[in-house]
């Protein structure tokens, strides 16, 4: 038998939240090296003008199927001004990775999913926010 013990995750109720949630939970746990949150606003790698509020860096991308990527979080207090802010974008990002469907599809399941999460199921989401901040932008980690 199995020596690892399996995790017990908070339940919604909804069967399909619940589904895309233990995807999720283990996309960050399986799927995400690391996951950044910049001291100030979040540039686009390519487009330095542009603002983002979240980027996921997708690489080791395998027919379709995404084995690893970096997460980024703007820690820009105009754009994400409370950590439950924050962990909405982080959950875009991870839709990012769950499912390659075109942008409006992924805000539309962002904002469903987090209506019907449970209080317990959004904490848990934050609780993978890093504490601390990087003052580098995306496209100078990447490059390391």
């Amino acid at each position: 038998m199995d020596s690892k013990k399996k995790r017990k995750l908070p339940c919604s109720g909804n069967e399909l939240v619940d589904w895309h949630f233990r995807r999720l939970i283990y996309i960050l746990e399986n799927k995400v090296d690391k996951i950044f949150v910049t001291h100030g606003p979040l540039r686009h790698p390519d487009k330095k003008r542009k603002r983002l509020t979240g980027f996921a860096y997708l690489f080791d991308v395998d027919c379709g199927k995404i084995h690893r990527s970096i997460i980024f979080v703007s820690g820009d207090k105009k754009q994400l001004p409370d950590k439950t802010v924050a962990a909405m974008t982080l959950t875009h990002e991870l839709l990012h990775v769950l499912l390659p469907v075109p942008e409006k599809d992924i805000l539309r399941l962002e904002n469903i999913l987090w209506k019907y999460f449970t209080q317990e199921q959004k904490n848990l989401i934050k609780s993978y926010l890093p504490k601390h901040t990087i003052r580098k932008q995306p496209d100078e980690i990447i490059e390391e």
